[in-house]
């Protein structure tokens, strides 16, 4: 019987032999109810069986597991309970310990450690044909090694159908990647819903608040965090087309008190969207800083400010912004866009997506006392569905090593690295839309982009899961078979509606 997952666990100590269970529950608490709603639903898709909740049980299936090779009851009736779910508040976030004997008993301390414990049964069990799910007598322990494990999506080049956003969602959770950054704002378009300055949607490529709500639920109960990106102060056409006697007109968001107010009520906007999010990507990248010397406006606040060049100014602007994210109760997350001139206006509480080690390293970073996200342009971009690095590229790399196609960031040809344990919080995948843009179908261009992102995520995961060098021939035996249940989950399952 398979025992391998996508990404590989931690420890799993077999018992001998196999277990049949019933798909009948039991759970602890409210908080493991709404996560065994998530795993029913996902084995209703896999498996075409939904776990079904048993409304009285025996107390003294919610006892700790206790050490390795503790036993369970016999079950006395194929009616009895099949699947426990307890909350254990002494496991970290993403951690889940299994135990299948006579039952399958699991404990997390929240969704994300519940949902990863429900991928793994998915991915190392079986259906039978009298309607049970057999899985190897085991003990499987696990956590993840990363905290931070995000796939980013451009819906803002390339608006996509709010279905494909639940269909990343379900890759997500499959591999155990927890975080999923939306790029809702650019040039082309802004795609997020605004009461305070309702011309900035996009007609005919924006989201309603009902459906982001929705969408965001769904993700929570899965253990994915949605995290809403608003780019500013380049890549935001948009601002100055809809509202330029605020924004401005020069290319660039113009420095002054009127729009600092304005963002401040556009991220918070964004916050209570996404209640559940711990963090506001404020993009912060590739501005052309030049444009603030055609704005007026901009002059003035520089003088009345002190602030000597537009350098500082753009230091002076991002470090702005991310304290009023701060005052939010959210982490701002910051592109690697600035020099070491502006470390000192950048708040060391946000976390920096270094994706180029061109404006600094992330060496340098790490250094100066930031947090760094690894998102290396190569292996971690993909602008499908032209520019993409394979999955052996993916799995041969790791959260500390920092690499770039481009010849003039530091990292080309020979990487960046980090030493292990610096503070390098994880990783994130990135998929952009700049060649699915010119697409007249958004239908063709997702198919496009899913088709390169989905199999990629899984070697990502792989790599952020675990620091240890990744078994190429173990993780390819078990992303075929994921990426068969993955085939399942969005509509193949051969089982589903016909037994």
């Amino acid at each position: 019987m398979n025992i391998a997952t996508v990404p590989a666990v931690k420890n799993i100590s077999p018992y001998g032999g196999a277990v049949r269970l019933a798909p009948v529950g039991a759970v602890s608490d409210r908080l493991a109810l709404s996560s065994f709603s998530s795993a029913s639903d996902l084995f209703d898709r896999v498996f075409g069986l939904e776990l079904k909740l048993e409304a009285t049980v025996d107390e003294s299936l919610f006892t700790p597991l206790g050490e390795p090779g503790a036993r369970e009851r016999e079950r006395e009736t194929d009616g009895d309970v099949g699947f426990v779910f307890s909350v254990n508040y002494d496991l970290a976030e993403g951690e889940c310990v299994i135990d299948v004997d006579a039952l399958c008993r699991v404990e997390a301390s929240g969704a994300e450690g519940f949902f990863r414990a429900a991928s793994i049964i998915a991915q190392i069990s079986e259906r039978t044909c009298d309607k049970l799910i057999e899985l190897p007598r085991c003990r499987i322990t696990d956590r993840p090694d990363s905290p931070f494990r995000a796939l980013s999506l451009d819906v803002a080049r390339r608006w996509h159908p709010v279905d494909y956003l639940y269909k990343y969602v379900d890759v997500c959770a499959l591999y155990g990647i927890n975080r999923f950054v939306l790029h809702f704002t650019d040039d082309e378009s802004y795609t997020l819903p605004s009461r305070a300055y309702p011309l900035l949607p996009t007609d005919g490529r924006h989201y309603t608040e009902e459906e982001l709500r929705a969408l965001d639920g769904y993700a929570a109960a899965r253990g994915v965090m949605i995290i809403p990106e608003i780019d500013m102060p380049g890549h935001s056409a948009q601002f100055s087309m809809k509202y330029p006697d605020i924004f401005g007109k020069c290319g660039i968001m113009e420095a002054t008190e009127e729009v600092f107010e304005a963002l401040g009520v556009i991220y918070r906007e964004a916050a209570e969207l996404f209640p559940g999010s711990r963090y506001i990507h404020i993009g912060g990248d590739e501005a052309v800083l030049g444009r603030w010397n055609d704005s007026p406006a901009t002059a003035e606040y520089m003088n009345k400010n002190a602030i000597p060049d537009i350098v500082t100014l753009y230091g002076h602007f991002v470090g702005r912004v991310a304290r009023d994210v701060l005052a939010l109760g959210r982490t701002p997350i910051i592109w690697e866009g600035f020099g070491k001139a502006a470390n000192g206006e950048v708040p060391r509480e946000a976390l920096i997506a270094s994706f180029e080690n061109h404006y600094q390293t992330a060496r340098e970073l790490v250094d100066a006392g930031f947090t760094v996200i690894n998102a290396s342009w190569r292996p971690l971009y993909c602008v499908a569905p032209w520019q993409k690095w394979s999955r052996d590229e993916i799995l041969s790399t790791n959260r500390y090593t920092f690499d770039h196609w481009w010849d003039g960031s530091e990292a080309y040809n020979r990487g960046v690295t980090v030493p292990k344990g610096s503070a390098v919080a994880g990783g994130m995948y990135c998929a952009w839309g700049d060649y699915l843009k010119g697409y007249p179908s958004s239908r063709l261009a997702c198919q496009l982009e899913f088709a390169c992102v989905a199999p990629r995520l899984s070697a990502v995961a792989e790599i952020l899961w675990n620091d240890a060098v990744a078994d190429k021939t173990s993780y390819e035996a078990a992303f075929a078979h994921a990426e068969e249940l993955l085939g399942r989950i969005h509509g193949e399952n051969p089982f589903r509606g016909k037994l």
